[in-house]
């Protein structure tokens, strides 16, 4: 069972559970809901008793927007908590971009310019270099959903143009 921190309900759960059901039928994930707010470090109220066999913190935001000694952090604490190995999607990024072998990135994505902005400062504590990036500048995922197919795919038409 893999346990999963998540900051918006009904919003991309599915796609955690398609992700999972290809790697593994018989994989359970679970979701706990975690308000938005500067407490995003807090896990007194995460239960050590569930039985997972690995936790991660399921926004982007929430684990990078610290750097990567917060992001880290973050995963430590987590893990010490639940007693699991603990990640979070940031750190999942970079090891995907390690496993790749990749040091230049495009970025696309929902957040406002000044988060996309902690989120490329983010990538360049680690030498990923950003060579580019649009910013979708909503307010939340929700919102990002609200805006449709259009605007995104403006958006990464400006980032494929160049």
């Amino acid at each position: 069972m893999i346990g999963l921190l998540y900051p918006t309900r009904d919003c991309g759960e599915d796609d955690f559970l398609a992700c999972a059901r290809k790697l593994d039928p018989d994989l359970t994930v679970d979701f706990a809901y975690v308000p938005w707010g500067e407490d995003i470090g807090r896990v007194d109220d995460l239960d050590p008793a569930e039985k997972h066999e690995a936790v991660s913190r399921a926004c982007s935001r929430c684990s990078f927007t610290r750097g990567l000694a917060g992001a880290r952090e973050q995963a430590s604490v987590l893990s010490e908590r639940l007693g699991v190995p603990a990640h979070s999607t940031s750190l999942a990024y970079l090891t995907a971009l390690a496993h790749l072998g990749t040091k230049r990135v495009a970025l696309a994505p929902v957040y406002h310019r000044v988060t996309t902005t902690s989120f490329v400062d983010f990538l360049t504590e680690t030498v990923i270099e950003t060579v580019h990036s649009v910013s979708a500048d909503a307010p939340s995922d929700r919102a990002l959903g609200a805006l449709g197919t259009p605007p995104v795919r403006r958006g990464l038409g400006t980032l494929f143009s160049r």
